[in-house]
């Protein structure tokens, strides 16, 4: 199969509807990072986004609509709860998990009885629904477990010869995925944070749990959000997160250097001074996370085509855009910490010297 990479115009827009209603799947760009779309109640063309990505198929979809009154195609009954955040987050990086109409597939949903829902921000997202005329469900347009793609070049890197079309909508303005919170609890839960932060959540329902495994390593046994129950955003490198200074970061990195390794440190860029003639890249700086929620999965990638095979990444602090960093960083390192009491036993077993 040819991929195509076309810029987002009114001719690409008509062929990609045009693909999505003979279908088949496309890929296009949201604020968040580029999906993987197809029609949601097309379930072999669903199923086909599944083998594209090499995704387990009781990974739930996100169905994506153009606006707030296509919610009813796809949801059951809305809250109160959701219709607050509705009104005051959408279109945005924001999914609401609602109890789904009959009509959606079990193959979008996981065979769950639940659906995330969102409306992009960006607006040649929501024009590619409108051409479509349905409800597009679309998880990251990367290869699974890959870092999402945050620009169309990231897509044809993993998906070239797998899809017929990738829409070209510039690089993503947020960087992570979109924020997913449940409304089908008795209090609303955090599953995914995003740059709609738990504060921000708060602020607008009062009480919010957040999901154990939002920080924490386990077992899910079913996912209700995507990038809740499998390891994800991870390069090929060796990601290990540091929560100690960066001269503890530039010691761990002499000793993988000794060891013939190929690191380099991930940090804030005011203390990349300190790190001196080792391998580095800015993270972000003047603590502002959200330039870190930017960042991170373009840095990932850029690691793996730099030949880097362990990446030694500063800890963030866990508030506002600070949690969906630190939740991404965790599962792409499978939940890996190091600090500065780390010997060199047990460096010697993560790096896989033993």
């Amino acid at each position: 199969m040819t991929t195509e990479l076309l810029k987002i115009n009114k001719d690409s827009l008509k062929k990609a509807a045009e693909l999505i209603k003979q279908g088949q799947i496309v890929a296009f760009p949201t604020e968040t990072v580029y999906g993987l779309g197809a029609d949601v109640f097309n379930e072999n063309a669903v199923k086909s986004i599944f083998v594209a990505k090499g995704r387990p198929d009781d990974n739930p979809l996100i169905v994506h609509v153009a606006k707030k009154e296509d919610i009813k195609k796809v949801a059951r009954e809305i809250p109160l709860s959701a219709q607050l955040l509705i009104d005051k987050f959408m279109p945005g990086p924001i999914t609401i998990v609602l109890p789904k109409r009959k009509e959606i597939p079990d193959c979008v949903t996981g065979n769950m009885d639940t659906v995330g829902i969102r409306i992009p921000e960006h607006i040649g997202a929501r024009e590619f629904i409108e051409a479509c005329g349905c409800p597009i469900p679309a998880p990251s347009a990367n290869s699974s477990g890959k870092p999402s793609p945050t620009s169309a070049m990231h897509v044809f890197d993993d998906l070239e010869g797998k899809i017929p079309l990738i829409l070209d909508g510039g690089d993503c303005d947020k960087g992570v995925e979109s924020t997913v919170i449940s409304l089908c609890t008795k209090t609303p839960l955090l599953l995914r944070p995003g740059v709609i932060t738990y504060e921000m959540l708060t602020d607008v329902l009062g009480k919010v749990d957040i999901h154990p495994s939002v920080l924490n390593d386990g077992l899910v046994d079913k996912a209700a959000s995507p990038g809740m129950k499998y390891k994800h955003y991870s390069p090929k490198a060796r990601v290990i997160i540091v929560d100690a200074p960066v001269d503890t970061a530039c010691r761990f990195y002499d000793f993988a250097l000794k060891n013939n390794k190929k690191p380099i440190i991930i940090w804030k860029e005011e203390e990349l001074e300190n790190v001196l003639n080792r391998k580095c890249i800015s993270l972000y700086k003047n603590s502002d996370t959200l330039i870190a929620a930017k960042n991170l999965f373009n840095i990932l990638r850029q690691v793996d085509k730099d030949g880097f095979d362990t990446v030694f990444i500063t800890s963030v602090p866990t508030s506002d855009a600070g949690l969906s960093v630190m939740n991404r960083m965790l599962r792409a390192s499978a939940f890996t910490v190091i600090d500065k009491n780390t010997d060199e036993n047990k460096l010697k077993t993560i790096l896989q010297l033993n």
